[in-house]
């Protein structure tokens, strides 16, 4: 019922805000070269939509639009309108923008038509991975217009949600377990096992209501546990970190009581602020040293050279975590050129009571000098080398000089690196974007609207 009012409100108020509206996108339009907006109308003539992106949103999806970050959680704005932003990673992992939304209609139909107009901005360039809050609405208009992309469930709003649902009836323990299977689960037999102990400890004695929403959840573990999600490029734990961060500037920035234009340009100034951020870190990188501890490592070296200092930082880390492990090949195993190896981490190593606490494995093609895959999945997950493979890669240059004294280039993503937004490819980018920006330049003023507009 409280849906069918907003919806009625949005309706009533829709005709009488939309001449402000088109007259702050026209201004837009009018002094940013390249600014792109969309109204969305159902077949009534009544907007579902609106989505708009200046031109530095459009060439900053070009280079980092791989993971996008897709929420409808900021209403906050008095017309009752939720806003909608598509977010990403820049090179120093800092926020940035790829678009904004207004949204009359939250149906499939509405973000169909919403996702067609960002892909018709963006020259239908598809992100790897899309990630979203919990709605049935958002994923099916993914499956149909996004097909192939990754669709992932945001676990701060997984954990939210699951808050909100059990509450008072599943203890602080019981999170605990739920947010593990969330986020530190490893392989697909592990998170059953896991979800089949947590359902039996915590509501065998329940009553049957209880389950329904965990029930509902474990359809989609898929695109939420990080047994499935690992194996996906997210960047790992940040995209937690960016609903969590996001969800503050939007409050800071933005109050519900603000009247749409209000809103529209304290949502400029929110993305004014976090490009003068990356601004800050492009400084930083291109005028201060980093603290390497490991120059004696021409790994090290590389990277230093290579990535951007947030990313330096992780793969340094990495490399001096992957100091505390052992790296056994196992021979029988290997395949054709394809070397097995084992690296594990042990708590007292050699004496009676040793343990192993960790064991990933390496498959290495060594005739090429190329890695095939690490179970751990941080290539995959993350884009960038992990402990094992760089533990691997001096245990074994350290007998063998010819072999790999820098980072292989499958563990040189473009979008981590401090040359990938320097003049040369952002050049490159904009001469895409404003080739797609001609194909496109009709689409701003939909003609269907005109008596709506008028």
């Amino acid at each position: 019922m409280t849906n069918y009012v907003n919806v009625v409100k949005r309706r009533e108020m829709a005709h009488g805000d939309t001449s402000v509206m088109q007259k702050w996108f026209r201004d837009q339009a009018r002094i940013k070269p390249g600014f792109f907006y969309d109204i969305q109308v159902d077949e009534n003539n009544e907007i579902t939509s609106i989505f708009w992106a200046d031109s530095v949103m459009i060439a900053d999806y070009a280079c980092f639009g791989d993971f996008v970050s897709f929420d409808t959680t900021y209403r906050t704005n008095k017309q009752y309108m939720p806003l909608g932003i598509f977010v990403g990673f820049n090179h120093h992992k800092g926020t940035c923008v790829f678009g904004g939304a207004l949204l009359y209609e939250e149906n499939t139909i509405a973000f169909k038509c919403l996702f067609e107009s960002f892909m018709r901005c963006m020259n239908y360039k598809l992100p790897q991975t899309l990630m979203t809050d919990q709605a049935p609405a958002i994923s099916a208009a993914v499956r149909e217009v996004l097909p192939g992309v990754y669709d992932a469930l945001c676990s701060w709003h997984i954990d939210q949600n699951a808050r909100k649902k059990l509450g008072a009836r599943a203890t602080s323990f019981f999170f605990e377990e739920f947010n593990h299977l969330i986020r530190h689960v490893d392989i697909e037999a592990e998170f059953e096992y896991g979800w089949q102990r947590m359902l039996v400890s915590w509501f065998d004695s329940k009553p049957v209501s209880d389950f329904k929403w965990l029930q509902f959840i474990y359809g989609f573990r898929s695109q939420w546990s990080s047994a499935w999600v690992k194996s996906n490029f997210t960047a790992e734990k940040g995209t937690t970190q960016l609903s969590e961060q996001f969800n503050a500037f939007a409050r800071y920035y933005m109050k519900p009581d603000y009247s749409i234009t209000e809103m529209l340009r304290r949502f400029q100034s929110l993305v004014d602020d976090l490009r003068h951020n990356e601004k800050s870190r492009d400084f930083y990188m291109q005028n201060n040293s980093l603290d390497n501890r490991f120059k004696n490592s021409s790994l090290m070296r590389h990277a230093y050279l290579v990535f951007t200092p947030t990313v330096f930082r992780i793969i340094h880390d990495e490399y001096e975590a992957g100091m505390g492990y052992t790296v056994r090949e196992i021979t029988e195993k290997q395949i054709g050129t394809t070397k097995v190896v084992e690296v594990q981490r042990w708590i007292n190593k050699g004496s009676a009571n040793a343990t192993l606490v960790e064991e990933e494995v390496v498959y290495i093609d060594y005739e090429h000098q190329r890695f095939v895959k690490c179970s751990f999945r941080f290539l995959e997950n993350w884009g960038l080398v992990c402990r094992h493979v760089l533990r691997v890669m001096e245990v074994y240059g350290a007998f063998d000089h010819e072999f790999c004294h820098s980072i292989p280039g499958m563990y040189i993503k473009d979008r981590w690196t401090r040359s990938f937004k320097s003049p040369a490819p952002r050049l490159v980018n904009w001469l895409a974007m404003a080739k797609s920006l001609l194909l496109r330049s009709s689409s701003s003023a939909p003609a269907n609207l005109k008596g709506i507009l008028s």
